[in-house]
C-alpha cells in the first residue's frame, strides 16, 4: 500500500515537472497592464483584452504588456519552459508579434517570433528557445546581440503588422499564459469556403491536420440554434497534394439560404449559404483595378482606406536608346497618362495589362446584361459608360500612347531604370521611360485593340469615333507584327 502511494505521489510530481503554469493572465482582475497609444487601444471588457487599431500605426509601433499580480508589477522566470501560449481572433485577419523583455529592456528581436489571427478564436503556442537575444536594433542594446534575461522577465511587446503598420481593426485576447496552455490546443483547423455556398449546390467542410486524428463530432445550428444536421466527420484521408489529413463534412442537405454556424467539440465557424453569396467578390475585383490606376488619385469618397495622392504623371516619358527610331531618337519625350500598375512595381506592362483588359472585355461580352447596371463607385460612375467600360477604357487610353504611330509599332513597357522600392506613388521621383517595341506587345496590342473596338462599336454616340482609333491602332500593329516576327523582349 506505501508503495502504490508512493508510486502515485512520485507519478504527480513528474507529471507536474513537466506540465505547469509559470505565468497567466485570463484578464479577469480588472487590471489593464498594457500600454496604449493615439492608434492602438486597448481595454478590457467582459475578461477578453480589446486591441483596437485606427489604421494609422506605424511600422514598428508596439504595444507594451507588464507581468503583474493585481495591480503589482512583477519579473516572470520562463528560463524552465520558455513557451508562450495565446488564445487570440481578430476583425481583420493580421500578423501579431510578440516579444519578451527582460529588466534591462533587452527584447527577443534577433529571432522574431509571430503568429497569423483569423476571425476566429486560436490557441497559439511559441517557443522561445533559443530566441532569448536582442539583435541590437534600437532600444538599450546598443550594440547587440545582447542575452536577453529569461530569468528576469517583465512583459511583452506585441507588434500588428509588423514592418508595414496601418492596422485597422480589433483583436481580443481572452488570455495568455506561460509554461503551459490554460486550454486544450486544438491540433486541427476548420477550412471551409469563407464567401458562401450555393443553395443547391455541393457544400463541404473539411478538418484539415498536418498529422493524422481521429473523426470529429460535428453539428450544424441556424441562428434559433436549432441543430440541423448532426454527426460524426467522414473517415480521416491523406491528402498528399497538401502533406496534409483531411477529414470531410457533407453539409450539402442545408439548402436554404441564410448563416449558419458548424461547430466540433473544439472549434467553431459560421458558414453562409445565398444564391448571390460572390457579388462582393466579383464587385471586388473589378474594383481592384481602380485602385491600380497610375496619373489619378485615389480619394477617400472612391477609395476609403485605400486613398493616396496621385503619382506618375507620365506626362514627360523618355524614348530609350532600345526603342529609338528615326521619328523618335533617344531621349525624345511623349506622354503616356493613365494605365494600371503592375503586380510589385510601379511599371507599366503592354502585354501584362493586356490581358486583364480583354479578361474584362471577355466579361462585359458575356455577361453584359450584368454589367450594364454594375457600379462600384469610381470617378466616373453615373456617366454614359457602364463602370467596367470606363476602368477599361483607363487602360485602353495608355495602350494607344505605346504606339509609334508612324510605323504601328509598340513599345513592350513603360519602365524606371531602377526598381523604386517600396514607396508610395507620390514619393517616385525615377525618370520614365519606353523601351523597346516588340512583336509580343504589337500582337497582344493588335488582339486587345480589336476586341475593344468591336465592344465601343456600340457606344459611338457617347465615344464618336473611339472604336474607330482602336481598330486602326490594331490593324497598325498587327501589321508591324507581321513585318517584325521575331522580335523578342529582352530588359535592355
Amino acid at each position: 500500500m506505501k508503495t502504490k502511494i508512493f508510486f502515485i505521489i512520485m507519478l504527480l510530481i513528474s507529471l507536474n515537472c513537466f506540465s505547469q503554469v509559470i505565468y497567466s493572465e485570463e484578464f479577469d482582475q480588472g487590471v489593464n497592464n498594457f500600454t496604449s497609444t493615439s492608434s492602438l487601444s486597448t481595454s478590457i471588457n467582459n475578461n477578453t483584452l480589446q486591441i483596437s487599431g485606427n489604421g494609422t500605426s506605424s511600422a514598428w509601433e508596439a504595444l507594451t504588456y507588464s507581468f503583474h499580480s493585481s495591480s503589482t508589477n512583477i519579473n516572470v522566470d520562463a528560463s524552465s519552459n520558455p513557451k508562450l501560449y495565446i488564445k487570440v481572433k481578430a476583425t481583420n485577419s493580421t500578423e501579431l508579434r510578440i516579444d519578451f523583455v527582460d529588466i534591462n529592456g533587452y527584447v527577443t528581436n534577433a529571432t522574431p517570433s509571430s503568429i497569423n489571427t483569423s476571425s476566429n478564436y486560436q490557441i497559439f503556442e511559441i517557443d522561445y528557445t533559443d530566441k532569448f537575444i536582442d539583435g541590437g536594433y534600437g532600444g538599450p542594446c546598443n550594440p547587440g546581440p545582447c542575452m536577453v534575461d529569461s530569468t528576469q522577465l517583465s512583459g511583452l511587446m506585441f507588434f500588428l503588422d509588423p514592418g508595414s503598420g496601418g492596422y485597422n481593426g480589433n483583436i481580443e485576447i481572452e488570455w495568455i499564459s506561460i509554461g503551459e496552455s490554460l486550454e486544450t490546443i486544438v491540433d486541427y483547423e476548420i477550412r471551409y469556403n469563407q464567401i458562401g455556398y450555393f443553395p443547391n449546390k455541393n457544400k463541404y467542410i473539411n478538418l484539415v491536420a498536418a498529422n493524422n486524428f481521429s473523426p470529429k463530432n460535428f453539428q450544424v445550428l441556424d441562428t434559433n440554434n436549432n441543430v440541423l444536421l448532426s454527426g460524426i466527420s467522414e473517415t480521416v484521408n491523406y491528402w498528399n497534394d497538401g502533406n496534409e489529413y483531411v477529414s470531410r463534412v457533407d453539409v450539402s442537405s442545408i439548402t436554404n439560404s441564410g448563416v449558419y454556424k458548424f461547430e466540433t467539440d473544439e472549434l467553431e465557424i459560421n458558414f453562409t449559404i445565398g444564391t448571390d453569396v460572390y457579388a462582393s467578390l466579383s464587385e471586388a475585383s473589378l474594383k481592384y483595378y481602380y485602385y491600380n490606376r497610375a496619373s489619378s488619385s485615389i480619394s477617400s469618397a472612391n477609395g476609403g482606406v485605400f486613398a493616396r495622392n496621385m503619382g506618375h504623371p507620365d506626362d514627360t516619358v523618355y524614348i530609350h536608346s532600345s526603342a529609338s527610331s528615326a521619328d523618335r531618337p533617344q531621349g525624345t519625350i511623349i506622354s503616356c497618362p493613365k494605365g494600371w500598375y503592375d503586380a510589385g512595381d510601379y511599371n507599366k506592362y503592354i502585354v501584362n495589362s493586356g490581358i486583364s483588359t480583354y479578361t474584362l472585355l471577355a466579361a462585359f461580352e458575356h455577361f453584359e446584361d450584368y454589367y450594364l447596371s454594375k457600379t462600384i463607385n469610381i470617378p466616373e460612375t453615373g456617366g454614359d459608360l457602364p463602370d467596367i467600360l470606363d476602368e477599361i477604357k483607363w487602360n485602353l487610353d495608355w495602350m494607344l500612347t505605346m504606339q509609334e504611330v508612324s510605323d504601328g509599332g509598340v513599345y513592350h513597357k513603360l519602365t524606371g531604370l531602377n526598381f523604386s522600392g517600396i514607396v508610395m506613388p507620390e514619393s517616385y521621383s525615377f525618370d520614365r521611360y519606353v523601351v523597346q517595341k516588340s512583336t509580343a506587345a504589337s500582337l497582344n496590342f493588335a488582339a486587345v485593340m480589336a476586341i475593344a473596338a468591336r465592344v465601343f462599336a456600340d457606344y459611338e454616340a457617347e465615344l464618336p469615333g473611339y472604336s474607330t482609333t482602336l481598330l486602326n491602332a490594331s490593324q497598325a500593329a498587327y501589321n508591324w507584327a507581321m513585318q517584325n516576327p521575331s522580335i523578342y523582349f529582352t530588359n535592355p
